[in-house]
């Protein structure tokens, strides 16, 4: 006998993200409707997209993330084609663009769900050394935003709007780039709940930072110079300065 599919069904399994979750089963005689060997790479412990891996991690950033977190935690193997285009940059960028929450919420299932002892996953893409790295040079790249904070205030008064916004830009690029990092690293709960700036955690850290850069923002949109100043100084730069010297520490 062969299973035919309405368009529907087939469509719906076709966008799926992992041959393993492309499964269903039909309601009349619970016959399964596999189109995508979803059960064969069950057997064999391999988490693989259905179909192009490249067309569906740009589909969703949060599935190479899921594919880490359901190898770890299934001890299944990512299929090699599967695990290197997690490393392509556009794939990388896409993960980048995924919100705060989606990423909480992925890693709140990570850390409560422990992932097996004997599991041995080689996350090249997130290693531990290569967040360091990051970290280290997300640091530096702080710490030279720092020294030109000083010079908004001054800067605004002067009509030099552009080279604020080249300033304001760089500062906004870079602590995306940090909570990026420090989101990857909570794949690694050990060396993430490590991590302290100013006394704090560094989730605890971040997210008391939030509100500041939100009143600088408002600052600047308002060119109020003088609070763009006192923030800049007695809020933002101390922090950024934390920042850099909570990761510069790090060993890899």
């Amino acid at each position: 006998d062969s299973v035919k599919f309405d368009g529907s069904l087939e469509d719906d399994l076709s966008r799926r993200d992992f041959t393993m979750n492309a499964i269903a089963a039909s309601l009349t005689d619970g016959k399964l409707i596999d189109p995508f060997d979803g059960q064969k790479d069950i057997k064999s412990k391999i988490i693989r997209t259905v179909g192009n891996a490249r067309d569906r991690f740009l589909e969703d950033g949060l599935r190479p993330i899921r594919a880490i977190r359901f190898s770890g935690q299934l001890n299944f193997e990512i299929e090699k084609e599967t695990y290197e285009t997690i490393k392509l940059t556009e794939v990388q960028e896409k993960i980048k663009s995924i919100s705060m929450e989606r990423f909480r919420d992925e890693f709140e299932k990570i850390l409560g769900e422990p992932i097996l002892d004997d599991t041995s996953i080689d996350l090249t893409v997130v290693s531990r050394t290569a967040l360091v790295r990051n970290f280290k040079e997300s640091g530096k790249k702080l710490e030279e935003i720092q020294a030109e904070l000083g010079n908004v205030s001054t800067l605004l008064q002067s009509g030099k709007d552009a080279q604020v916004g080249k300033i304001i830009t760089a500062l906004a690029d870079e602590i995306s780039n940090f909570l990026h990092i420090a989101r990857l690293s909570s794949l690694f709960p050990e060396f993430y709940n490590s991590l302290e700036a100013g006394g704090k955690d560094i989730g605890q850290f971040l997210e008391d930072f939030m509100p500041f850069l939100k009143d600088f923002e408002e600052a600047l949109g308002s060119k109020d110079t003088v609070t763009v100043g006192d923030i800049a100084e007695y809020e933002i730069s101390p922090r950024l300065q934390q920042m850099a010297e909570a990761v510069a520490g790090l060993k890899e």
